[in-house]
């Protein structure tokens, strides 16, 4: 059992560690790749994030926006690819879940492997700590980022179907969200007070309004994010067999890549018995001029002198494996 981490700037819990016999690695597509390729028996699990919360941890680090959207697109295309390449040996799990403990992870882990079932984790509020406000507006303007950007957001959804689902507790998303709306209030206050001297003209107060404003937008932002949450929670409660329904199509999928290999290969055996039969035909048919040629006839008494030339044999050579199986029904 090997396990790997996505970004190092994830914030990952005590059941990161699956088992006693696992092995951190850092994430190396290829590296991985090999082994899964050279041990059909080893597992990986590797936990990744979204994509929101991928470049959020870029950015936490000090990476400038535009390099830490290059990084998520990379490193999401990687991680689709290995589970492509790898499927039945891959289970990618999300890094909240690694709060919950170990043993609730272990068992997922192994129902997965053994029995193909996708794995599905309810976090509740106690269940995992705090993140500060900066973290929280670093998701927010992730999200926002991957949201403008078409392709890293189908790679975000795709990456999101492939990894185990967890489902926060709507008391842990109403704490993130208050969490949130106080660092924007502390970080509002200062800023419009501390930066005001007697005398200030109009251009900073207008700076001022409209930093005001925009923290404003955040709120509300922050607002909106927890009503749609709250709602795929309330869905995701009522229809708990969309996990089942995702686990079939992608075990459809895979049928329907083996039915296509199998069509192909069966295509070309027809190709082959159809060459095959025109070259028994076009040897019958040399067989039968040549049987019928003066020079066969000529020498047909120094053949049975010397014990061949036998008609019935002659025969069953010329009409093929058909004439045996008829006179094997005839003798039957």
């Amino acid at each position: 059992m090997y396990y790997s981490i996505a970004h190092p700037g994830l914030d990952l819990g005590p059941g990161a560690d699956p088992g006693p016999d696992g092995e951190s690695v850092p994430f190396d597509r290829e590296a991985l790749f090999e082994h899964l390729r050279a041990d059909k028996g080893s597992q990986l699990v590797l936990w990744a994030a979204p994509a929101p919360q991928l470049l959020a941890a870029c950015l936490s680090d000090g990476m400038d926006s535009q390099a830490g959207l290059q990084w998520v697109q990379s490193r999401a295309s990687d991680i689709l690819d290995l589970f492509r390449r790898a499927r039945r040996q891959v289970l990618i799990l999300p890094a909240d879940a690694s709060w919950l403990p170990p043993e609730d992870i272990s068992r997922s882990i192994r129902a997965y492997f053994s029995e193909r079932t996708p794995p599905a984790f309810h976090i509740g509020i106690d269940q995992m700590p705090e993140s500060g406000p900066a973290n929280l507006l670093y998701q927010l303007v992730s999200d926002a980022a991957i949201g403008i950007n078409p392709g890293l957001k189908r790679l975000d959804l795709e990456l999101r179907a492939s990894m185990g689902q967890a489902v926060p507790d709507p008391a842990l998303l109403q704490r993130q969200v208050d969490s949130a709306l106080e660092g924007l209030t502390e970080f509002s206050r200062p800023a419009g007070r501390a930066t005001l001297p007697a005398g200030i003209d109009e251009g900073p107060q207008t700076a001022l309004d409209a930093q005001r404003a925009l923290v404003a937008e955040l709120q509300e932002a922050l607002l909106v994010c927890q009503e749609e949450l709250e709602w795929y929670h309330k869905l995701a409660s009522r229809k708990g067999g969309g996990l089942e329904q995702r686990r079939i199509e992608r075990e459809l999928l895979a049928v329907r890549e083996e039915r296509d290999v199998l069509r192909t290969r069966v295509s070309n055996l027809k190709r082959q018995l159809v060459w095959a039969k025109r070259d028994a035909e076009q040897v019958r048919h040399a067989l039968e001029e040549t049987r019928n040629s003066t020079s066969w006839k000529l020498t047909a008494p120094f053949r049975k002198l010397r014990g061949g030339g036998d008609p019935e044999k002659d025969r069953k050579l010329l009409e093929g494996p058909a004439s045996d199986q008829a006179a094997e029904k005839d003798s039957a």
